[in-house]
């Protein structure tokens, strides 16, 4: 069984620069969800825009002493989004457990 965790990298084995990491993946292979998976990737999705802003806005304002603070790169640039998310569910089989 696959696992897709939260925040899944786009990456796949054979291209680490594959926009789908999916496309290296069986399509047969099943992927199953429970009753609050949507819920839960809601969640996620909240929790990754939030943790962007909370970093660009440090990045923005720099720090007191002039010390360095990483530029955070967008969370489209690293993580599954919405959309990639819907895509994956209606590429995959897959069943809800309710």
């Amino acid at each position: 069984m696959i696992s897709f965790p939260s925040g899944a990298i786009r990456s796949s084995p054979s291209n680490p620069l594959d926009p789908a990491p999916w496309n290296a993946w069986p399509t047969a292979t099943p992927v199953t969800f429970d009753h609050q998976a949507d819920a839960a990737m809601s969640a996620r999705f909240d929790l990754i825009q939030e943790y962007y802003e909370a970093r660009k806005s440090l990045y923005d304002r720099g720090t007191p002493d002039g010390g360095s603070v990483y530029r955070p790169l967008p969370p489209d640039s690293l993580y599954l989004n919405e959309r990639d998310w819907q895509s994956l569910e209606n590429a995959l089989p897959s069943a809800r457990f309710t």
